[in-house]
């Protein structure tokens, strides 16, 4: 995020006077040891990261340490979902506001400290782990809805962790081409970044924002879509050959069970899509229009969209609580310290095999009848 850079680097050379690039090695402090700067909230956003961060560390915690007590009968939904609440737990400590290095000696191990925080390389790998882990969890809905059979194969609990560990690389990976621009400036004793040429500052800011958002938007678009309409067409067709409507007809329970995960799942995507939206269009505009460090975007408006965008790392642990009941009786047994159930939070496709063989002979029965 080159302006957050930016910002920090005048933060920084305000507090260190008499140091410019002609400088003598003479003129030069010694620096021996790491030197920080002491934090202040002189910027109104900085309360807003407190909120924030301290939110998404509190409530992505509790989602995990939930699911962590059900680990045994842990399904694939069960698993991205504590990936997910792994990604935002991550990036909320991140945004937490933090002191910032003042001056530094000139290590190898600056360098890569420069590279993590200065760059922004750790919280773009995490934001980024979240939004892929977000995906695969729309993916995942959809191949157990549209797929049924196949679902059963595809996302096996040591699969989805494959999957998971993969995401996770595949964000890593993305983010790699920044440790090339930093580096620790011999002058200032400070991190530095050096600024794309030109040529490159625009497809790499393209690149970025359709490999880590527009390309997971659409695949979610298009596959909660899919779902919606054969959530429609199964509603239709169990109304037609079905006069049960009660609790006492598994497939009836298990249809509401899992449509209840799909909604929860869409609430979680446009809560996502509302929040980061704003970000990645401001980040796409200070990458391209930039002229010699001077922003086309208000430092404040710029601000505004990383605060929208720091909502999605705390808002889904909200979310589970007001709109799953399940949660919030797992929440409410583990305080209580009652016996927890082993039995997937999340995942009601994954419940027992009498009802799993219902479900999937009627899933299959009524796609014969939708072809």
């Amino acid at each position: 995020m080159t302006q957050t850079i930016s910002v920090l680097e005048e933060e920084v050379f305000t507090e260190i006077p008499n140091i410019t690039e002609g400088s003598t090695e003479a003129e030069r402090p010694h620096v021996p040891v790491w030197i920080w700067h002491e934090f202040k909230f002189r910027d109104w956003y900085r309360y807003f990261q407190l909120l924030f961060g301290c939110v998404g560390v509190s409530g992505n915690l509790l989602v995990i340490v939930v699911l962590y007590s059900r680990r045994k009968a842990k399904s694939s939904t069960d698993t991205l979902i504590a990936a997910l609440a792994a990604a935002d737990l991550l990036t909320s400590l991140i945004i937490l506001p933090r002191p910032y290095l003042l001056t530094t000696p000139y290590l190898w191990v600056t360098k890569f400290y420069c590279y993590l925080f200065g760059t922004d390389a750790l919280l773009r790998t995490c934001i980024t782990a979240s939004v892929f882990t977000l995906t695969a969890l729309s993916v995942q809905r959809y191949t157990a809805v549209i797929y049924p059979i196949r679902y059963r194969f595809a996302f096996t609990k040591s699969r989805t962790v494959m999957y998971v560990i993969a995401l996770w690389i595949l964000s890593a990976a993305i983010t790699t081409y920044l440790a090339f621009f930093a580096y620790v400036d011999p002058v200032r004793y400070l991190c530095s970044y050096k600024p794309l040429p030109p040529g490159v500052q625009i497809p790499s800011a393209v690149a970025y924002l359709t490999a880590s958002f527009l390309a997971p938007v659409m695949i979610m678009v298009v596959t909660q879509l899919a779902v919606v309409r054969r959530l429609h067409r199964e509603a239709d067709n169990f109304n037609k050959e079905s006069s049960r409507s009660d609790e006492s007809d598994p497939a009836y329970r298990l249809r509401i069970a899992r449509n209840r995960v799909i909604n929860l799942v869409l609430i979680v995507i446009i809560t996502f899509l509302l929040s980061w939206t704003p970000a990645q269009l401001g980040l796409l505009i200070t990458q391209i229009i930039i002229v010699r460090g001077n922003q086309l975007l208000d430092q404040h408006i710029y601000w505004s969209f990383v605060v929208v965008a720091y909502v999605n790392s705390c808002a889904n642990p909200i979310i589970y609580t007001a709109r799953y009941p399940q949660f919030r009786k797992a929440v409410k047994d583990m305080f209580k310290s009652k016996r927890i159930e082993q039995r997937p939070l999340f995942d009601q496709d994954a419940g027992d095999g009498a009802t799993k063989s219902t479900v999937l002979s009627s899933t299959v029965s009524e796609d014969k009848n939708t072809v």
